[in-house]
């Protein structure tokens, strides 16, 4: 067996000259080899460079005859010994491969072969070096895309799945977890629908899954709906679902995007809820202003309570003064006032029907809150018949004057826990101005200073409902206080009548009442609204005229609100007037809520000052502004040096 290099060598090249045609053969290999782009080398046993091609050369950085017989790994891919892919040959492998990671940034995959002498037992390593470095950097860019993407989902606060063309579980991020209750390890693999879907739903999804992964439509594709999903313990929610298609390794599969609304309906019913109820106690407080005796008194405070709550039953009873304490019906309203003809109610704390909710909040002269009817033992005597009229809660608020209960206005609700605190306090306050309208009408002598009260009280309700809006607007919030000042300011300034300022007033203080009607997240939002979003941003000043418009004000608020947007040229909204079409009250907002907004700050850009204001209705003075209406705001600013109760800062430019 040969022994030195020289002599291995010799035989291989024996090997490979035998004859011509093999000598023949051998050279056209030869270039083939070079012909090759990838580095090729051919090595001994013992790691010595046999035969490397012109890619290989190249890449060495050395010349042939340099590299003939030396140890492989001084070159390229340069390394302090042998491959081990290499060595493993060398040790009696036939195949290797693997990935290099070269330090200059360079990959390559290794493909190593083992070559066998036929007329001996010598093995010689050939071993082909393909460049894979853009494609482990392609790779790498989308692993990394990958794990940025995954991160995205993983911090979501919306739950994010994937279902696969077999309406399997793909992906389910941690959010998933959250809203359904199920572990990623319990559902990735499952059926999906089986697992989330109401009950109700299951037929309707099943049959558009197949057509879903042939197409990759179907009826919630590419749609943001809300309905009802099924969590791990089997409780139904609701939730906002937007689904997409993916084509994915030929595939379609579909990608959810689901949020549990359940918090979000509830603040909406109970904001819906608080708009009607503040809804009825103007209305009710403008028929106390406006009645002229008790019973038409009575009876419009219970019609407006019963319609906009749609309570079954609102009452009012006095309290008389003779034998049996009786409480007797002086007003009702609702779809069940056939309840007050079974029924015995008094006040006295000797008869068991005087220990009812009505007759202890005359007695100790405090709200009586019966929480659920069923179960509250102090109902007892009219448990059967409020049972078969849906009663399920009531509440009894005394009705005072001078300190000594008269009366209680009384209301029922369908469900039990029906009245929260803000609800409990809101009907107490009209309670109390129920009382303080009665007693104008019982003195005529206090009738003009209790109608004053009674205007007033009004102002405080609609004060409360203008709180509201900023609660819901918080980048905006004062915004319908300040306006409301400087209308008023306006209204005096061009020398109207008090009574009319008040109205003014009035009308500025809920221009914006509309706004309770759009979502939230559209009031708030910093960027750009779309033209969908903009016209239903638009919309709110109908939407407030719609709130208030059946209610008896004394002045034109209704029609003032719903006139704030519009211009002298016919360019405003909603209804496009001009000229003395609008409102004198209409012009004056519409002047006083552009220079608000203009000198204060708003989500989408940062507070002009008020000069930046007074310019922009000094440029529309005659053409969208009554020019005096406009004169006035100016010399209130530059002459009398007008500001906002709130704080001087705002003016600020």
């Amino acid at each position: 067996m040969p022994n030195t290099y020289f002599e291995r060598t010799v035989d291989f090249t024996r090997l490979l000259f035998e004859c011509p045609r093999i000598e023949q053969a051998h050279q056209q290999w030869l270039q083939a080899l070079d012909a090759i782009p990838d580095p090729i080398l051919l090595h001994d046993s013992d790691g010595r460079i046999l035969r490397v091609n012109q890619a290989y050369a190249e890449k060495a950085g050395a010349s042939y005859d340099a590299l003939i017989g030396a140890p492989y790994w001084h070159f390229f891919p340069q390394q302090a010994g042998p491959l081990p892919e290499c060595q493993a040959i060398a040790d009696g492998a036939d195949y290797r491969s693997r990935e290099l990671h070269l330090g200059s940034g360079e990959s390559y995959q290794l493909f190593a072969y083992a070559v066998r002498d036929p007329e001996g037992d010598q093995r010689f390593g050939f071993n082909l070096f393909r460049d894979i470095t853009d494609e482990v950097r392609h790779r790498q860019q989308r692993q990394e895309q990958e794990a940025f993407f995954t991160t995205l989902a993983e911090t979501a606060r919306d739950a994010v799945m994937v279902m696969d063309p077999e309406g399997k579980v793909a992906y389910w991020n941690r959010a998933a977890v959250q809203v359904f209750g199920y572990s990623s390890e319990e559902v990735l693999g499952r059926p999906l629908h089986p697992l989330i879907v109401a009950p109700h739903y299951q037929g309707k999804y099943e049959a558009g899954l197949g057509r879903f992964a042939e197409t990759g439509d179907g009826p919630v594709v590419g749609e943001t709906l809300e309905l009802e999903a099924r969590h791990k313990d089997g409780t139904v929610f609701l939730v906002e679902l937007s689904v997409s298609a993916v084509q994915f390794e030929g595939g379609w599969h579909a990608l959810g995007i689901l949020r549990d609304i359940t918090l979000r309906k509830t603040r909406e019913r109970r904001l819906t809820r608080t708009t009607e109820y503040l809804r009825a106690l103007i209305q009710a407080h403008s028929a106390l202003v406006t009645a002229t005796e008790e019973g038409q008194l009575f009876q419009d405070v219970c019609q407006a309570l019963a319609d906009a709550r749609e309570y079954p039953l609102v009452w009012v009873g006095m309290a008389r003064k003779e034998a049996g304490h009786p409480v007797e019906v002086v007003g009702s309203a609702g779809t069940r006032t056939d309840y007050l003809e079974t029924i015995v109610v008094t006040w006295g704390s000797r008869e068991q029907t005087g220990q009812g909710p009505t007759g202890r909040a005359i007695r100790e002269g405090k709200p009586q809150m019966t929480r659920n009817i069923a179960t509250d033992p102090s109902f007892t005597p009219w448990r059967e018949p409020a049972r078969e009229r849906g009663f399920a809660s009531s509440i009894a608020l005394p009705l005072q004057i001078d300190g000594e209960a008269i009366g209680a206005l009384n209301v029922y609700a369908t469900e039990p826990e029906a009245f929260d605190d803000e609800e409990q306090s809101l009907l107490a306050g009209l309670a109390k101005d129920l009382a303080r309208g009665l007693e104008a009408l019982r003195t005529q002598k206090e009738r003009d200073e209790s109608q004053t009260a009674l205007q007033e009280a009004l102002v405080d309700t609609v004060e409360a409902i203008a709180r509201l809006v900023d609660k819901r607007d918080p980048y905006t919030a004062g915004h319908q206080k300040r306006v409301a000042e400087l209308s008023q300011a306006i209204g005096r300034k061009l020398g109207l009548p008090e009574d009319r300022v008040k109205g003014l007033y009035l009308a500025g203080l809920i221009h914006d009442l509309g706004k309770i009607s759009i979502p939230a997240e559209i009031l708030s939002r910093p960027g750009t609204l779309s033209p969908k979003e903009f016209e239903l941003i638009k919309d709110h000043a109908r939407a407030g005229y719609d709130i208030i418009r059946d209610i008896a004000f004394p002045w034109p608020v209704a029609d003032a609100v719903l006139q704030h947007h519009e211009r002298l040229d016919g360019s405003g909204y909603p209804d496009g007037l001009s000229g003395d079409e609008i409102l004198l009250e209409g012009q004056i907002l519409a002047v006083a809520d552009v220079v608000e907004a203009v000198c204060s700050h708003r989500p989408y850009r940062p507070a002009f000052g008020i000069e930046a204001a007074l310019e922009v209705i000094e440029k529309g003075r005659g053409i969208q502004f009554g020019p005096d209406i406009v004169d006035a705001c100016l010399a209130l600013f530059r002459e009398d040096g007008f500001l906002w109760g709130d704080a001087e800062a705002r003016l600020a430019p």
